[in-house]
Parts: structure tokens; C-alpha cells; sequence
């Protein structure tokens, strides 16, 4: 049987901020980004930008990938 991990409630503003000031994202980021993002019935233009901006900051090397 697998263990939950149990993450604190954040915004997706916060999970956000966290990533980009310390410039990584970790798996819990990860978890949390994605069920903050699948709870919503539909992502407005802001959370598209947010989701654009993690995928440039992997794909430019700004973001680090944290195991």
C-alpha cells in the first residue's frame, strides 16, 4: 500500500512564486500544481500563462527539476 503525502493548501499563485524564487520544482510542486489545476472546471488565460511560464523556465534551463 502506498502512503499519501500530505501537501499544505496553497494557491496556485503561491506554488508558483515558490518555483520561481527558488528556481526548481519538486515533485510535491509538482502534485500540488497539477491538482490545483485539475480542480478547476477550466483554466482561465492567466492559469495558461502560469503553466506557459513553468514550461519555458524548464525548457530554458531557469527552473530545475528537484527529485
Amino acid at each position: 500500500m502506498q502512503s499519501q503525502v500530505s501537501l499544505p493548501v496553497s494557491s496556485l499563485e503561491d506554488v508558483i512564486r515558490r518555483i520561481f524564487e527558488t528556481h526548481r520544482i519538486t515533485r510535491a510542486d509538482q502534485e500540488q500544481l497539477m491538482a490545483l489545476m485539475l480542480s478547476k472546471s477550466a483554466l482561465s488565460d492567466i492559469d495558461k500563462s502560469h503553466v506557459n511560464r513553468i514550461f519555458d523556465g524548464l525548457s530554458s534551463g531557469l527552473v530545475r527539476v528537484i527529485d
